[in-house]
């Protein structure tokens, strides 16, 4: 990497600090990979731009942080809907602290990857919902809150696995389904190419 590319990574113009513009990139960042729907495609073309930025630092000789290396977080095999979602939301909260807390690309690239493995294991728990693709909305995730209620009421009527889901569940606006079936698709996609 010449001095000339490393400066636009950084986002570098005369005068300015290399680590000042090298902290400012990294919130960018962070923010980019904590509000935005997890989508596999997306997220990994914005990794490629944080290696190049990773490649800019070590240009400049930006001090690297010291910042332990952590374990890998997974949602693991559920049956049950409301443990999975439970799990999940605990365990992306968890990696989204650390997003903020990193100091270095490599970190934050490393804490992404465990996002986005994470976010693979869960979504290959959830089923096809017969939902016409048309309804659903790859980029837009229910509010997990209003999820959740959903979750629970249609546990009073006998929702609980992921197969009652596949299964039984037939109202074509419950939040539940829809998000199902937008979580079935992104997995065909992440698995199709």
């Amino acid at each position: 990497m010449t001095e000339a590319e490393a400066r636009i990574f950084l986002g570098l113009e005369n005068g300015d600090d290399p680590q000042e513009a090298l902290e400012e990139q990294l919130f960018q960042f962070k923010q980019f990979f904590t509000s935005r729907p997890i989508i596999q495609s997306t997220f990994k073309s914005k990794l490629e731009k944080l290696k190049k930025l990773e490649e800019a630092s070590k240009f400049f000789k930006l001090a690297q942080s010291d910042s332990p290396v952590f374990e890998t977080e997974t949602v693991g095999h559920f049956e049950n809907i409301l443990e999975a979602f439970q799990c999940y939301q605990i365990l992306k909260s968890i990696l989204f602290q650390r997003i903020q807390i990193v100091h270095s690309p490599l970190e934050l690239q490393e804490c992404v990857e465990d996002l986005l493995r994470l976010n693979s294991d869960y979504i290959k728990l959830w089923p096809n919902t017969n939902l016409e693709a048309a309804a659903v909305i790859l980029s837009k995730e229910a509010d997990p809150m209003e999820l959740l209620a959903d979750i629970k009421r249609l546990n009073e009527i006998g929702i609980v696995t992921f197969d009652d889901l596949a299964k039984e569940l037939t109202e074509p606006n419950s939040i539940l389904r829809k998000e199902s079936m937008r979580f079935f698709m992104l997995n065909q996609k992440e698995n199709n190419g």
